[in-house]
């Protein structure tokens, strides 16, 4: 008697565990159901997001040298661009808090800045000026509606004189007094197809050959390029992080004969550097293991 009741509770046991693995496996099969679903309808939703901004579109490249590329290509004609950044103007945030409440599809880090928070470059915002050019021959890029209503983007350098009046080194045109929206960076990297000489701008031979992470604005005939390259100097990636950056050079030569871009600028680059798309941000910093840096403004495409 007592042999039988032990081999009853022994198969008793044995009908437990398995039900309480058809238990665990029902689990399981819902948990890969549910995630089966959630992934069906994020790409439907994402789909659509695509075609519904079919004008503000992105790619990631890696060339073979190992650099890598996030490239965002937005039309001209059908879309919209302006400078966001926190208000006062001497506040730092994230370009991911930046453009929270803006209608921004795409968007990258903008000016070079102070610690203090203020731009240390040209800055004009919804036509008033933030910060006026110096008396260095820098790098700007502005933009306005001409009388038929279209977009124009300039790139050009500017400084003041020795009357205290802005000029420029290329155009005759007093064009920075229609732009509505204008800011600086350094150097001026093309202008009119041409890489530029980079003397004028007084800048560091270090920051200009080494291999930094870069950001760079440009256009060709009917795109504007948001364009920013991972990576760091030879410190950087022997202990954090494995991409090489660009040298300037090489950043021209890229935006001119890959997209074949007629103008470009190079904006603040390093820990800076950030590209968003649809709200997330597609490049890794190079100091990934620390938040992003916050920044003075954005450029946003919307």
């Amino acid at each position: 008697m007592q042999r039988q009741q032990q081999e009853f509770c022994y198969k008793i046991n044995i009908l437990e565990g398995v039900l309480l693995i058809r238990q665990h496996q029902i689990l399981l099969y819902r948990l890969y159901i549910l995630t089966i679903l959630t992934w069906w309808i994020n790409s439907i939703v994402y789909a659509n997001e695509q075609k519904t901004n079919s004008y503000i579109t992105y790619k990631q490249l890696k060339l073979t040298n190992g650099q890598k590329l996030h490239i965002g290509k937005i039309s001209i004609e059908h879309t919209k661009i302006k400078i966001a950044a926190p208000e006062p103007h001497t506040k730092l945030e994230t370009t991911e808090n930046i453009i929270k409440t803006t209608p921004a599809i795409m968007a990258i880090n903008g000016s070079f800045f102070n610690t203090d928070g203020r731009t240390s470059v040209s800055l004009k915002t919804n036509s008033k000026w933030i910060k006026s050019p110096s008396s260095i021959k820098r790098g700007v890029v502005g933009w306005y509606k001409d009388k038929r209503n279209k977009s124009q983007f300039v790139f050009d350098r500017l400084y003041r004189n020795k009357n205290k009046k802005i000029q420029s080194v290329y155009s005759k045109d007093k064009w920075w007094e229609k732009a509505k929206w204008l800011i600086g960076g350094y150097p001026l990297l093309i202008k009119d197809h041409k890489i530029l000489e980079t003397s004028s701008e007084r800048l560091a031979s270090k920051f200009l050959n080494n291999q930094y992470a870069r950001t760079a604005i440009c256009k060709s005939k009917k795109y504007l390029f948001f364009v920013v390259a991972e990576g760091g100097d030879a410190i950087v990636r022997k202990w954090l992080y494995s991409s090489p950056g660009m040298s300037i050079k090489q950043l021209a030569v890229f935006l001119r004969d890959k997209l074949h871009c007629s103008d470009a600028l190079n904006l603040d680059g390093g820990h800076s550097s950030a590209l968003i798309y649809n709200k997330k941000r597609m490049n890794t910093p190079i100091f990934f293991l620390l938040p992003p840096r916050k920044i003075a403004n954005t450029i946003i495409a919307y």
